[in-house]
């Protein structure tokens, strides 16, 4: 890969994220592949994969926190696959999964991983911190298992 091509990459990454943050999915079909694998977590909600799974998840996300907000953290790159540690902000303001809004605020750290072929997404996986994004819902209770943190210490 040039370092045009991891240019190009990045930055229609970028344009990816804008879109999952606004809500407007017309400028995907510039950045993601008609065809294209999402082995996320969430495509399990739409049952739907490709560009037309993409943009119905983005559009119930935004649904579901209209102030989205992803910082990026850091992003590497290796070939034509760029790893991106995000944080995301956002309140829960529309329903969520069936859900009724919660209307609380939350802060999740992310980690994405996406190939891209000839400038598009060709695929992705994503980890998420999904546990203590439904701890800041009020969807999960904190320290359910009676520990004292959810933080563990490393020795």
């Amino acid at each position: 890969m040039t370092e045009d091509n991891s240019a190009r990459n990045k930055a229609a990454l970028m344009k990816i994220y804008e879109a999952f943050e606004t809500g407007n999915t017309d400028s995907l079909d510039n950045y993601i592949a008609e065809d294209a694998m999402d082995h996320a977590l969430d495509t399990m909600i739409t049952k739907k994969q490709g560009l037309a799974g993409i943009k119905d998840l983005f559009r119930a996300h935004h649904t579901s926190f209209p102030d989205t907000k992803i910082t990026v953290n850091a992003i590497g790159t290796s070939g034509d696959t760029l790893l991106a540690y995000y944080t995301f902000t956002g309140t829960n303001s529309g329903m969520m999964m069936g859900m009724p809004a919660t209307n609380k605020s939350v802060k999740v750290d992310g980690v994405d991983i996406v190939v891209f072929k000839d400038g598009k997404a060709v695929e992705h996986w994503e980890v998420t911190d999904q546990l203590g994004m439904m701890k800041q819902l009020g969807i999960m209770p904190e320290n359910e298992m009676g520990m004292e943190s959810d933080k563990m210490k490393m020795k």
